[in-house]
């Protein structure tokens, strides 16, 4: 027979919860009210009960299952959470969301999504629920009560016994719960998304009634092309400002030598191969180029010790407009969230990330980057001579090792050190 619990849902008694506990940990499937309606619920762990709740909802694992928490320190333990995340969560919970979260090694593979490696997690906001995950000490593995085959939800305990006795080990009745379901957004991408509008009011998220359900890839592209095209153009730039600076007015007469980012734009390098990079391959290392400024070293006052300072203006370039974005990152933290500052932090983290990537990259030692220019001003005559010859085969050495990740493996270190000593400037909580 079926347990039925009436608990009260303003100060719910404490040997009903450890009922409810001892159920859970014995392997048994509990209904239990929430903020938004009732929901099934299981131990994390238990194999047989997590698949009886599949069964009842009649879903398969591609399913998010959600795993309902105490506080925020319990969904930093299961899922990935950076900072810009954490501040969203604080300004939402406890209450009527469900949050799509990339999870970590502590959760047992079968409750994630089985491609993307996701759950779903929630504090709520009922008396009842709260007290219950306190009492268990670890979170609880549920599911909204929508029988197989069923539209609506189940909102009453006596509804619940009718139609799952037998099925169920206990129910905690703690009054109708209403049906209204929770506010579900996606929080793997650059941006939240919003997948469902329900009870969780927009406004804290930093979306009107009217927000848009669009897809994550549209929102990373849209966030992401301002400080991609900037980054890349504005390193050309550099390089002919550079080249004037030091004899060589070639870019300068050609228009070159501007903030412009239609002057520079290449449609392959500076807008195609990025975002196919960014979407698609997931590789480490940001790639892409701008219209070459032109530089005749041969117009160099000092054509040999002059071309080190321009080679060296682009990663400066980048070095600059890292310390912008870090200086955004850091005021948007100081607002509150918001349809501005939230976007305005996401586009920060990304020119962040890129300038970072290109000054590293631009750095490394092949021609024609620019640190195999600065190698080959610094090297003795006879050897940056030998040294320049790589020129010819430098660009598709470099996509050989991008493409095969050796490129990422030796620049990566080098650019969570530059990460990490911004961070350490600019006071970036840990």
């Amino acid at each position: 027979m079926i347990q039925y619990v009436t608990i009260h849902p303003d100060n719910p008694q404490e040997r009903l919860l450890q009922k409810a506990v001892a159920v859970v940990r014995q392997g048994g499937v509990i209904a239990l009210p929430t903020d938004s309606s009732y929901a099934l619920g299981c131990h994390l762990g238990d194999k047989a009960a997590v698949e009886r709740i599949r069964s009842l909802r009649g879903v398969d694992d591609r399913h998010h299952l959600t795993l309902m928490c105490r506080d925020l320190s319990q969904i930093g333990q299961f899922a990935r959470v950076d900072n810009a995340r954490y501040r969203l969560l604080k300004a939402t919970t406890p209450g009527s969301y469900t949050f799509i979260l990339e999870g970590t090694r502590e959760l047992p593979r079968r409750v994630l999504h089985p491609k993307r490696k996701t759950i779903g997690l929630r504090i709520p906001a009922h008396t009842v629920t709260l007290a219950l995950l306190e009492a268990l000490g670890e979170p609880l593995l549920t599911s909204t009560l929508i029988l197989a085959g069923d539209e609506d939800r189940l909102t009453e305990g006596w509804e619940i016994r009718d139609r799952l006795d037998g099925q169920l080990e206990l129910i905690l009745d703690g009054g109708h719960c209403g049906i209204e379901p929770t506010t579900v957004v996606d929080l793997t991408g650059a941006l939240p998304v919003l997948i469902r509008a329900g009870l969780g009011a927009l406004a804290p998220l930093g979306w009107t009634k009217e927000a848009r359900m669009e897809p994550a890839m549209i929102q990373t592209i849209a966030i992401a092309a301002l400080p991609i095209i900037f980054a890349i153009t504005l390193h050309e730039a550099a390089h002919g400002y550079a080249a004037r600076h030091f004899g060589d007015p070639t870019a300068w007469q050609a228009g070159r030598i501007t903030a412009n980012p239609l002057k520079h734009i290449d449609l392959v390098g500076t807008i195609l191969v990025p975002a196919i990079i960014l979407l698609v391959s997931g590789n480490s290392i940001l790639f892409g180029w701008a219209k070459p400024v032109p530089v005749d070293f041969g117009r160099l006052r000092h054509p040999k010790s002059d071309m080190l300072w321009v080679a060296a203006a682009g990663p400066g370039a980048n070095l600059a407009m890292l310390l912008l974005w870090a200086a955004v990152l850091k005021l948007t933290w100081l607002l509150p969230i918001n349809f501005f500052s939230l976007p305005m932090s996401v586009m920060a983290k990304f020119g962040m990330s890129i300038n970072i990537a290109l000054m590293v990259l631009n750095l490394f030692p092949l021609p024609p980057l620019d640190g195999g220019r600065i190698a080959v001003s610094l090297l003795p005559r006879d050897a940056a001579w030998q040294f320049a010859k790589l020129e010819r085969f430098g660009f598709p050495i470099l996509l050989l090792l991008l493409f095969t990740g050796i490129l990422g493996s030796l620049l990566t270190p080098v650019m969570r050190l530059v990460g990490g000593l911004v961070e350490i400037i600019f006071q970036f909580p840990s």
